[in-house]
């Protein structure tokens, strides 16, 4: 009976160990995604401080809530489109921003938002006025 229970308990410690184990490596690996250095197709170093996982490539965002930095200061919203680069991926962003003639291709910008859902910078591959509706 004594060697029923210590077996029991042998099973029970491995898959406790297991779990600790593969909670403390999505831990470091969530940890490394969030806060390491990237580099982008054209060489450049991105810091990125969080990724906006809910983004896809391809996918168009747009959040009234969302703002640029760029030269230490925030920008006062006008709606242009940037296509940025999110770890090497084209990622079509729409997005509030003015000042349009001081932004160029290749520079860094940061993205915040005010929820902290999009933080950390961003590499400009295209810019596009947005086209006038009528």
């Amino acid at each position: 009976m004594d060697f029923l229970i210590l077996a029991v308990a042998i099973v029970l410690a491995i898959f406790a160990l297991n779990l600790i184990i593969k909670s403390l490596i999505h831990f470091f690996h969530f940890l490394d995604q969030a806060f390491r250095p990237f580099i982008s197709k054209t060489g450049k170093v991105i810091d990125k401080k969080f990724t906006p996982s809910r983004i896809l490539p391809g996918q168009e965002f747009y959040d009234p809530e969302t703002s640029l930095t760029w030269g230490g200061e925030r920008l006062i919203p006008a709606i242009y489109e940037l296509t940025i680069e999110i770890y090497s991926q084209q990622v079509r962003y729409r997005i509030e921003k003015t000042f349009f003639d001081q932004f160029a291709i290749g520079d860094s910008i940061i993205v915040h938002h005010r929820l902290g859902r999009l933080s950390g910078r961003a590499l400009i591959n295209n810019i596009e006025k947005p086209t006038p509706t009528a």
